[in-house]
């Protein structure tokens, strides 16, 4: 399961053996400034759709395994 974490105010991945899990903790090379702000969508695969956010603007992205 992936969404946003109001009390973090990041998305986050969230799985039964690992608990809740910051996405921007697990991305490796996020631009500096960048957040991931919410979590939207994961398929089978592991891919995610999430939505990034610098100052504010915003914008789509998809986060590979």
């Amino acid at each position: 399961m992936v969404g946003h974490s109001y009390i973090a105010g990041h998305g986050f991945l969230w799985s039964q053996k690992t608990g809740m899990l910051d996405l921007n903790n697990l991305v490796v090379d996020l631009p500096p400034g960048m957040v991931i702000a919410d979590g939207a969508a994961i398929n089978d695969k592991g891919m995610i759709l999430a939505v990034a956010s610098q100052g504010s603007s915003q914008t789509g992205c998809l986060l590979l395994p």
